[in-house]
């Protein structure tokens, strides 16, 4: 695929239809790392763990391409769950707080989600540090706290 509609084309597959059983991708290999990784997680990190299993099936180098591009790539491949980790009304929340956070990314926590109504006391709640950086966040972590908001939503 175009490399610079990977996020888009996720985002599409998860959210906006049904997810599919799996997805093997050829992608931008910063991307593919950056989706793997357990410590330095973005959005679209969080996006595909909430819905499966992603893993590198192979690096491919520039040379394999006619003519070649600037960056390596990788395949990709997702196993996707039979249902995502979270509810959608939890999964809506997480986007909600992971825009803010990730929107102020080098920011701590308490600066981020700790500047919106409640945040301060939903990631004290949930054993969250707020000195913390959003990328550091576990997937179980944003899935806390997201459901800590959802609960003060319930009449």
């Amino acid at each position: 695929i175009p490399y610079h509609i990977t996020s888009p084309l996720l985002r599409h597959a998860f959210l906006e239809s049904r997810p599919p059983h799996a997805m093997t991708l050829l992608i931008q290999r910063e991307v593919a790392e950056k989706i793997c990784d357990q410590h330095d997680r973005g959005m679209l990190t969080i996006l595909v763990q909430l819905f499966g299993q992603p893993h590198i099936v192979r690096h491919v180098p520039a040379s394999a391409f006619l003519p070649p591009p600037k960056v390596e790539s990788s395949v990709l491949h997702i196993a996707c769950f039979d249902e995502p980790k979270a509810s959608p009304a939890v999964i809506k929340q997480i986007f909600r707080l992971a825009k803010v956070g990730f929107g102020q990314k080098r920011k701590m926590l308490r600066n981020s989600i700790g500047g919106i109504p409640q945040g301060m006391e939903r990631m004290q709640q949930t054993g969250i540090d707020p000195t913390g950086r959003p990328q550091e966040l576990t997937i179980e972590k944003w899935m806390d706290l997201a459901k800590a908001f959802c609960e003060e939503q319930e009449p």
